[in-house]
């Protein structure tokens, strides 16, 4: 009859559904989200200090709901709790931690065979990256099959598009699902203690921690581009700081004290005043802005620490190789392990067959004489 209809209520399937939604609930409610209040589409969550306090908010919510022709559903509803279950986690008073019924799904997972079966999993771990250090470095040998020819990630690849997986890629499976069942717990950060933030850099990824008294607060990591790739290992470690205080900058940012912790002691030289690169000093510019102070971590207290900087060498252990500098008729011997070298000296000496090499220690210094052999 030419009559035009409408919706009188939001119905299933429609793809802008849930942001209208969310947007309907979210005038409803903006007086008091961010307050004591948090909305996602249908679920209200309500957070207060004292049980006084919690009733108050309650009744200011339930009002706001009702003046809106907004229902509740009892069943669905809970009061007065100190842990509650919400969007996947597993919420108390100063700690988030993931939901052990996700971690049993995830856990539960097959080896992918096809590439939206890998997108899946990918996504469904992805979702929880932030209780996993390092996630970009494990996932590498995941994410590798997501790109195409040109080495770039496409989505226009065919989802069924049959993966085989090689030993590295079901290891690092493994190591998401079992980060994940070892439930770390990420703190609430207080913003009247000092933060810190430990970084790391690596051929391929960079990542960081945001920590308070040894507690962690987050995880981050991403991998690098291939620019990125081809950049020094100082410009690597230098770049990770960059990148975390930018991601992290709504915790970091105003806060009166921020250290950052680096394995890499060259860094602290070569954002120095006198250090002419342009895209360093850019980057220490960056850094400045947020107060923060870079300190070196020694090796002792790194968890990629230099064992042998306060280890002698073990001859036993030592073997051969051709210098390019020398004859074919003299080799050189080197350790399996790297020397710090801004904590030692190396010295290459010539010696008979089969003495043993020495070591002089001075107060916080080790001279390495290395010796090698005439054949």
């Amino acid at each position: 009859n030419g009559a035009k209809y409408e919706f009188i209520r939001m119905p299933f399937g429609l793809r802008n559904a849930p942001s209208i939604f969310q947007r309907c609930v979210d005038d409803i409610l903006r007086e008091y989200i961010n307050k004591f209040a948090f909305v996602y589409i249908d679920d209200v969550l309500i957070y207060s200090s004292t049980p006084e306090e919690h009733i108050k908010h309650i009744q200011i919510i339930v009002s706001a709901l009702h003046k809106a022709n907004m229902k509740i559903s009892d069943e669905k509803s809970h009061f007065f709790k100190n842990q509650v279950e919400y969007l996947g986690h597993i919420i108390t008073q100063n700690r988030i931690t993931v939901d052990p019924k996700k971690v049993e799904t995830l856990d539960k997972y097959p080896i992918p065979q096809t590439l939206k079966e890998l997108r899946s999993f990918l996504g469904m771990a992805g979702y929880y990256r932030k209780f996993i250090q390092g996630y970009s470095k494990i996932t590498k040998p995941l994410t590798i099959h997501l790109q195409g020819e040109n080495g770039i990630t496409s989505k226009k690849m065919s989802a069924k598009k049959e993966i085989k997986l090689d030993k590295e890629a079901i290891k690092a499976i493994q190591i998401i699902k079992t980060k994940l069942k070892e439930q770390v717990e990420l703190f609430q950060p207080d913003f009247s203690k000092p933060f810190d933030l430990t970084t790391d850099a690596s051929n391929f990824a960079i990542g960081g921690v945001l920590s308070q008294e040894k507690k962690p607060i987050f995880f981050i990591s991403r991998t690098l581009t291939k620019t990125e790739e081809n950049y020094c290992t100082t410009e690597k470690e230098l770049l990770a700081i960059v990148w975390a205080i930018g991601k992290l900058r709504n915790y970091i940012y105003g806060i009166a004290d921020l250290t950052i912790h680096t394995d890499h002691q060259a860094l602290i030289f070569s954002i120095s005043d006198k250090n002419p690169n342009i895209k360093l000093k850019r980057w220490k510019h960056f850094i400045q802005e947020s107060g923060a102070k870079i300190v070196y971590k020694p090796g002792n207290q790194n968890v990629v620490a230099d064992a042998l900087s306060r280890q002698k060498i073990n001859t036993s252990t030592i073997e051969s190789m051709h210098s390019t500098r020398s004859s074919p008729n003299e080799n050189y011997t080197y350790a399996k392990q790297t020397i710090n070298s801004f904590k030692n000296q190396i010295i290459l000496k010539k010696t008979e067959r089969n003495k043993k090499e020495t070591q002089t220690t001075f107060p916080k210094y080790h001279r390495h004489i290395i010796e090698y052999q005439n054949k």
